[in-house]
């Protein structure tokens, strides 16, 4: 029969309410008998603490110790004087069967800092993202399974919370809850208006190391995330977009499109090339969504003359749909002015570039003060 943990942490407690303080338990085989049966210090049961364990100030095991399935126990005061007797029935809960977030498992065998191995296939339990808690000569070390294979033996990885395991490594327990198929049921979210469940939130864990990702699930596939901080919280959400700028003041001819030469904010998904096609801000791959913006500081032009800026998708020879045009006038040979888009719908490798207009002769240049963005929303 496998060990089972008996847990230090339970107080034996008296009728009147009290820890039975330095008293003595005695330990038999179950059904009253009196016939001794024994505790043990450890996991495979090869040591035994004997038949009698004395409570110490608390009225507690002084460690934790492991026993061989039920148990009939006398309860004993200091002086020997009996407090209660019970029976206890592993996994029922009675006794002193305190209950603990670990299963005890099959005995590992070191590998590394980071891996063992047990014998059989047993891929099953020790499953990817489950919880695992090691002995090591080292101490306690807690982790979650980052990998598990089965040829001759089953291999797990694991990666520690702190610490490391080590060769003096002698147990592993796994955590009741499983990370596959879980028990525990999903957060909920319930619309205000109302009574019925009829979105969910989903927090999943990203394997670059970003963070996890919250989605949220609904018959309306565009439903959205609200997220809000309480008291002095602050959500820190991570917007995807790309800003480019200038970091030199370039010219601008009668009729051309804009470079963008420096990379002004974070650009992950690639949407901009500073060395190829630096005037465009293109779509990156399953995105559906994006919202554009664009400020321009023009200085050098003709006083009364005027400059228009299209923002112009793909090969289109016009403003999109959904953006402003953009229409600076010189009084003193300086224009500003910008916009913002509509939310546009988009596929992936469509690009968007700044076409600027010029109505006098010149050369206006686009300071580094002037920008263009684009966000992705989905």
């Amino acid at each position: 029969m496998p060990a089972h943990i008996i847990n230090n942490s339970f107080q034996f407690i008296d009728a009147n309410g009290l820890p039975v303080v330095g008293g003595k338990v005695e330990t038999y085989e179950p059904n009253g008998s009196s016939t001794p049966k024994p505790l043990y210090s450890d996991k495979a049961l090869t040591t035994s603490v004997g038949a009698v364990q004395t409570l110490n100030s608390l009225g507690m095991f002084s460690a934790e110790l492991f026993g061989d399935g039920d148990y009939y126990i006398i309860v004993k005061y200091a002086d020997a004087t009996t407090a209660y007797d019970m029976e206890y029935i592993e996994g029922e809960g009675s006794g002193n069967n305190a209950a603990t977030e670990w299963e005890a498992s099959v005995t590992p065998t070191f590998i590394s800092t980071t891996s063992f191995s047990v014998a059989g296939d047993l891929t099953s339990d020790f499953h990817v993202n489950r919880r695992v808690k090691t002995e090591n000569t080292g101490g306690t070390v807690y982790g979650t399974i980052t990998a598990s294979a089965f040829t001759t033996l089953t291999t797990i990885t694991i990666e520690n919370d702190s610490g490391v395991l080590d060769s003096g490594l002698s147990s592993v327990d796994l955590a009741f809850l499983r990370a596959d198929n879980s028990s525990m049921p999903e957060i909920s979210v319930i619309q205000e208006s109302s009574a019925t469940p009829v979105n969910k939130v989903k927090i999943t864990s990203a394997d670059t190391g970003s963070g996890p990702t919250i989605e949220a699930i609904g018959s309306d596939t565009d439903v959205g995330v609200s997220l809000k901080a309480q008291g002095d919280g602050i959500v820190d959400v991570d917007i995807k977009a790309a800003v480019v700028r200038n970091n030199a003041s370039t010219n601008v001819s009668a009729f051309t499109y804009i470079p963008w030469a420096f990379l002004e904010y974070k650009d992950i998904d690639s949407m901009h090339d500073i060395a190829v096609n630096n005037d465009r801000l293109t779509v990156p791959a399953g995105v559906t969504r994006v919202r554009l913006l664009l400020q321009l500081n023009i200085t050098g032009g003709t006083s009364a003359a005027s400059l228009f800026a299209q923002v112009q998708k793909n090969t289109d020879l016009f403003n999109v749909v959904g953006f402003p045009e953009v229409h600076l006038d010189f009084t003193s040979g300086t224009g500003k002015g910008g916009g913002i888009s509509t939310i546009l719908n988009v596929t992936a490798g469509d690009y968007f570039r700044v076409y600027a207009r010029y109505t006098a002769t010149g050369t206006p240049v686009v300071n580094q003060e002037s920008f263009f963005s684009m966000e992705i929303i989905k």
